[in-house]
This record gives structure tokens, C-alpha cells and sequence, in this order.
């Protein structure tokens, strides 16, 4: 009984360095970043409409004003607003956006649907809508379907909440969070 008691303590205390391992990784992340950054990220949306970052890294280099990126599964579409939205994020196509380059299903504003996991690139504006560019339909693997990946500047950074605001939207980081590069 006495071993099986110090097991248990001994696996308690790895979980409690682990966390706090964890914990340091978000603060040095977030210490390092500045709102104005460009990084890129996969996450899981929640009902509240923020997002639980399963990934991040921070883009270095030239980024221009058209090179936010979204991927993601369409949630609903408007054909009056000639908008789609993916996690609430309103998505304006521009008169002359290019759709499915490669002769993919997309054709037309017309055929896009809910449903369908999409990438789009453009600009995203000081009004909270992204106005895209290039739309194409992606693949993605059956257990990423709910996923987004997104590319675009950091907004608001929350030390204390372990979040920061990309596209609007608040995104958290957990003991999970993988930090694919920083410095």
C-alpha cells in the first residue's frame, strides 16, 4: 500500500510540472508577442464562437495587407449579402474573385453552400469583415473537418486570460497548445 501511495504522489507531482510547464510555454509565447504580429494557427471553434488554439506559430518576414488566409467549414450563406460566414466571421467575395483556380466545383458565388470547407484569401478590414479574393473547396482529413486555419495579424493580447483576438475572435490557448515557433 505504501508503494502504490508514493506512485500516486509521484504521478501527481509530474502532472503538477507538467501543467506548469505548460503554463510557462503560454507566458513566454505571449510575453513575445505584439499586437500587429502575423501568425498562423489551427483551432477548434466553440459555441461562444472563440476558438481553442490546437496550434500556432508566428509568421516572420513580408506580409502584405492581402495575405490573410481562412479555412474552415462555410456555416451558413447569404446570397442577398452575396456573404458567407465561417465561425460567425462575415466573408464578402469581391466582384472579382477568382473561385477554384485549379478547375475545381466552384464556379460562381452561386455555388457555394454551408457545409463546405472552403479557403479563402484576401484582406480583412477595420469593420470586422474579410473580403476575399481567391476561394477554393480543400480537403482536409475527417477528424480536422471542424477545424479552421487561419493566417492573420494579432489584434488584442491577453496575458491573464491566456488569449489574443485574430479576425475577432478570441482565441485560448490550453496546456495543449502546440507553439511551432517563437523567439
Amino acid at each position: 500500500m505504501k508503494k502504490l501511495t508514493v506512485l500516486f504522489a509521484a504521478l501527481i507531482t509530474m502532472m503538477m510540472l507538467n501543467t506548469s510547464a505548460s503554463a510557462q510555454k503560454i507566458e513566454q509565447f505571449l510575453s513575445t508577442l505584439k499586437v500587429g504580429d502575423w501568425v498562423e494557427l489551427e483551432g477548434l471553434p466553440q459555441r461562444d464562437l472563440s476558438v481553442i488554439v490546437d496550434e500556432i506559430e508566428v509568421v516572420r518576414g513580408e506580409m502584405e495587407d492581402d495575405d490573410y488566409e481562412i479555412a474552415g467549414l462555410i456555416n451558413r450563406v447569404s446570397l442577398k449579402e452575396r456573404t458567407i460566414y465561417m465561425v460567425n466571421l462575415p466573408i464578402k467575395l469581391a466582384k472579382d474573385a477568382e473561385y477554384d483556380e485549379d478547375g475545381g466545383s466552384l464556379k460562381s458565388f452561386s455555388d457555394i453552400k454551408a457545409g463546405l470547407y472552403v479557403e479563402v484569401e484576401g484582406t480583412y478590414l477595420r469593420d470586422g469583415v474579410f473580403m476575399g479574393d481567391e476561394i477554393a473547396v480543400e480537403d482536409f482529413k475527417e477528424d480536422e473537418k471542424h477545424m479552421v486555419d487561419w493566417t492573420g495579424k494579432v489584434e488584442a493580447i491577453d496575458p491573464q486570460g491566456k488569449t489574443i483576438t485574430v479576425f475577432g475572435h478570441v482565441l485560448t490557448f490550453t496546456e495543449q497548445t502546440k507553439f511551432k515557433s517563437y523567439n
